[in-house]
């Protein structure tokens, strides 16, 4: 006989005998189904009256079934799922949220004829996603901001009731149980659907601060000292912006981590990082976040930097492999929406990429930039591919056995003006996938986060350039001026102390120093300073001041090295405390560990 059974995906059909089992009709349905999802039988549709599969003397006709009748699928909802808890959104995004976002205007003295505390259709407040609000200084804003954005999808007769921000699938749907899977069968249902590439309207960051210039003067200074470009991540907060956007998001970048990398005069490689997730909970600690991540491509003249970008039709703005890595860390940042707007509550990124590069005026500037959510998708299911003809153009990949393609197009004027469809899998510009994001830093910030007195700590990962961070140079740290709190409030020496094993001992007390630093508590830190821990980092030091120091010795400026005593070059660094010991020492000369 014929059952037939609805479920979430649509209606199946499953032949089976008289005599045939509840466990029998059970394996039908699931080869139907192509899942290992637990799911029950029943005649209802809320699943009250199910059936058994553990039944197995009475047949389906004895249990009352017979040709024709209906079952409904009731898919078991996983526990694990049910007790997960929801994402959390950023404090910014909740504080923008809760915001009227009422765009006010001053009375008009020509066509207001109303008193002083009334307003009529030239004066009332506008929504911020209004035409006459999206213009500045007579410009019409390239990009409004993602809080902009859901207002406007929220303004309809709907409210936003049925507002849904969907990312972009470009893979068949698994699953499909009208046919074999790809690449023997596929249809409408699993498939996905054409591609058309269009430039995005809203962007999910509208500006990038970084919280004071020494942060970037710092991080170029590795290209000033080698000629070779540098890679960094940023870390910093999310903070509402309302000054020139309407509802705006910026990104305020307190710090730079430099991961371990090798690079030259042309790029930079990433090299594994063990100490990756060290930095990214001490930085959660300090209230911190990755934001994004900074690389230059800097080339040196005589007027000052090379204007090395969009200096011609051939030269892109980023490159196709620079904004598919863009895409890439995007995806690895997700951006925490309300669960009303999407499912899994994840849309876009707010992950920012900042190249530092020459401008026009032969002078180092900043650009930002962002890969938009289709680009994303592209990359996150491996449909796009550089060109290798142009470095600023992409193509996408053909199907094959492994992988079905849909049909991508853009529209770009042909040389009569006219807008024509062309077909992406040829080449396409990457400025259909990218966006622009404003970078800069102010000139006088009051209250930086981190408050160095003097001289900052070494920054990690430079030691090709013969800056080190050991106990030499932690020792010269603190013998400047300055309270200790002071002295702590540095990324980068939070950073040496998170993921160096000479400071094992305070692992359990960093959180008290975090605190301090976070809530510039003078009173935790000198109690933090006194701990009998990092009483015995301060004798460590004080038998490492006078045997070397942590630039010079490992760039070979020392006296020593001027005066030409050739131990300086045999010295060797001890893997529990990093001290540089003479050659002819088998054990360390200050906490005795075995060469």
């Amino acid at each position: 006989m014929l059952i037939r059974a609805r479920g979430p995906s649509g209606m199946l059909r499953v032949e089976v005998t008289d005599q045939a089992t509840s466990k029998d009709l059970y394996q039908k349905v699931q080869e139907k189904l192509h899942t290992e999802t637990p799911f029950v039988l029943a005649r209802s549709k809320d699943g009250s009256d199910d059936i058994s599969v553990a039944n197995l003397t009475e047949s389906l006709g004895q249990l009352g079934l017979k040709h024709g009748d209906m079952l409904y699928i009731i898919v078991k909802k996983d526990k694990s799922a049910e007790a997960e808890q929801p994402l959390s959104m950023d404090p910014a995004d909740i504080a923008l949220s809760k915001r009227e976002g009422m765009v006010a205007r001053q009375r008009d003295p020509l066509m207001c004829r109303h008193a002083a505390h009334q307003k009529c259709i030239n004066c009332s407040d506008l929504e911020p996603f209004d035409p006459q609000v999206q213009v500045r200084d007579g410009v019409p804003i390239k990009y409004m901001s993602f809080h902009t954005y859901l207002r406007y999808l929220n303004s309809g007769s709907d409210r936003g009731k049925f507002t849904q921000l969907e990312d972009l699938r470009c893979t068949v749907l698994p699953g499909c149980t009208t046919h074999k899977p790809w690449p023997a069968g596929r249809c409408s249902k699993c498939q996905p659907g054409t591609i058309h590439l269009q430039y995005q309207k809203f962007r999910h960051l509208d500006y990038v601060s970084f919280e004071t210039p020494d942060i970037i003067d710092r991080f170029i200074g590795y290209w000033r000292k080698s000629g070779h470009q540098r890679v960094g991540f940023l870390y910093g907060t999310y903070e509402p912006m309302d000054s020139w956007v309407p509802l705006g998001l910026q990104a305020n970048v307190v710090a730079i981590y430099e991961p371990p990398q090798l690079s030259d005069e042309n790029g930079f490689e990433f090299l594994d990082d063990p100490n990756a997730d060290k930095v990214d909970q001490m930085a959660a600690a300090l209230g911190l976040q990755k934001v994004g991540w900074i690389y230059t491509d800097l080339v040196q003249e005589e007027s000052g930097v090379a204007h090395t970008r969009f200096v011609s039709d051939d030269n892109a703005l980023l490159s196709a492999p620079e904004i598919m890595q863009a895409a890439t860390f995007q995806n690895q940042h997700p951006n925490v929406v309300e669960r009303k707007y999407n499912y899994s509550q994840k849309y876009g990124s707010k992950f920012v990429t900042v190249v530092v590069s020459g401008d026009e005026n032969n002078q180092v500037s900043l650009n930002g930039f962002q890969a938009s959510n289709q680009c994303m998708a592209l990359v996150r299911d491996s449909v796009v591919l550089p060109s290798p003809h142009n470095c600023g153009e992409m193509i996408i990949k053909p199907s094959t056995d492994e992988q079905f393609v849909p049909d991508v197009f853009y529209r770009e004027k042909d040389e009569y003006g006219n807008e024509v469809q062309k077909d992406a899998k040829v080449s396409f510009r990457v400025e259909y996938l990218t966006i622009r994001c404003e970078c800069g830093a102010p000139k006088d910030r009051h209250d930086p986060t981190f408050t160095v007195p003097g001289k900052a700590f070494v920054i990690e990962n430079r030691e090709r350039i013969g800056e080190m961070q050991n106990m030499a140079s932690l020792s010269q740290h603190f013998k400047q001026p300055g309270s200790f709190l002071a002295k702590m409030s540095d990324f980068h020496l939070q950073t040496y102390m998170a993921t160096d094993d000479v400071f094992s001992g305070l692992k359990e007390l960093l959180p008290v120093l975090y605190k301090a630093i976070k809530s510039k508590n003078e009173a935790d830190a000198l109690t933090w300073e006194h701990d009998q821990h990092w009483q015995t980092i301060a004798l460590i030091m004080q038998e490492a001041v006078g045997h070397h120091a942590p630039a010079t010795a490992a760039s070979g400026g020392s006296s020593a090295a001027a005066g030409g005593d050739g131990e300086n070059t045999a010295m060797w660094s001890c893997s529990a405390c990093t001290f540089l010991n003479q050659a002819g020492r088998s054990s360390c000369e200050v906490c005795g560990s075995r060469r």
